[in-house]
């Protein structure tokens, strides 16, 4: 079964979120599930904004220069700010390369039957926690992921070039549907398991499920139409002609 399967990659150890966390995961992947399309460039801009905040800050120490903090926060956030609102589609071919690579992956491994116990590593270098990860698949296993999630990742890029409303909405319903879905379903784990004991109890029911709120959510975002363009300025008047 997709979701038990999936269940797998929770930590045993409940993180202790309070209630109000967990809704505001949801209600969060729910908007962007609804409406995200709506203001995609702004929300684009918004993230950039703040990773490029994050990575300047961090930037001195990682990179051992000797630079203000502050003024590496201001200028990451706003050259990263400035490249999402310009290269867009591109930021969304990559959003949803790698949503749809996500997906493609999770699904693997729901189908794969090992392995049957997923455990996240304690800490490390990326090295080790990368092979602490890989070293729990099988070959086969490993193989699979790579192929079907490097394939799903080509067509999600391909896909933003050729259809570019098409491909804003889908990332976004899929990117809200991943997140409030994955919110929801860990919160029902950690909250006990009887509080998953309505959803679907064979795979076919579970996928059916997961296509229904994938269509759902496109449904709704294309139906509203494409975000607000910026208006045009009017042509001037022609001059009066000279008797």
């Amino acid at each position: 079964m997709v979701l038990q399967r999936l269940l797998l990659l929770l930590p045993e150890t409940d993180p202790g979120w309070a209630w109000f966390w967990w809704a505001a995961l949801v209600g969060g992947g729910l908007l962007l599930w609804l409406a995200g399309g709506r203001v995609s460039r702004s929300l684009v801009t918004l993230m950039l904004v703040a990773a490029g905040a994050i990575l300047g800050k961090h930037f001195p120490a990682m990179s051992g220069a000797k630079l203000d903090p502050m003024a590496c926060v201001l200028g990451g956030a706003l050259v990263l700010g400035v490249l999402g609102y310009l290269m867009h589609r591109w930021v969304i071919g990559l959003g949803l390369g790698g949503v749809l690579g996500l997906w493609a992956v999770l699904g693997c491994f729901a189908v794969a039957a090992s392995p049957a116990y997923f455990a996240w590593p304690g800490g490390g270098s990326l090295t080790e926690v990368y092979r602490s990860v890989v070293g729990q698949f099988t070959a086969e296993t490993g193989q699979m992921m790579t192929a079907i999630g490097g394939l799903a990742f080509v067509s999600g890029m391909a896909v933003s070039v050729l259809f570019p409303r098409f491909a804003i909405t889908l990332f976004w319903t899929l990117a809200g549907a991943t997140v409030w879905g994955g919110s929801g379903l860990a919160w029902g784990f950690y909250q006990g398991p009887d509080r998953l004991s309505r959803l679907p109890v064979t795979t076919w029911g579970q996928c059916v499920l997961l296509g229904a709120i994938v269509v759902a959510g496109f449904a709704a975002q294309w139906w509203q139409g494409p975000g607000p363009k910026k208006a045009s300025k009017p042509a001037p008047a022609p001059a009066p002609a000279v008797a």
